[in-house]
């Protein structure tokens, strides 16, 4: 038998939106909405992923924490009209 203890640590041991000073700062007047928009979209990439494959042992749909992140990034960009270039 296993004893463990497990923990969710974004958004309850770290800060996830401590990133929204720096984002203020590349993209003035739109740094909160975006680490805003990012958060949520990555949040539901992570949902509709855990929910789209019915398989109990593996995931066809299986995408990395980074590339999750990477993609809510890009979406939340251009869902602003901010150039990506800094992504």
């Amino acid at each position: 038998m296993y004893k463990l203890i497990a923990f969710d640590a974004c958004g309850t041991l770290f800060d996830v939106y401590s990133i929204g000073q720096l984002a203020e700062v590349i993209y003035p007047t739109k740094g909160k909405r975006l680490t805003e928009l990012w958060r949520d979209r990555q949040i539901e990439y992570t949902h509709l992923i855990t929910i789209s494959d019915p398989s109990p042992t593996s995931s066809q749909y299986y995408l990395s924490f980074w590339e999750i992140t990477a993609r809510a990034l890009r979406y939340s960009c251009m869902r602003l009209g901010l150039p990506p270039t800094h992504v």
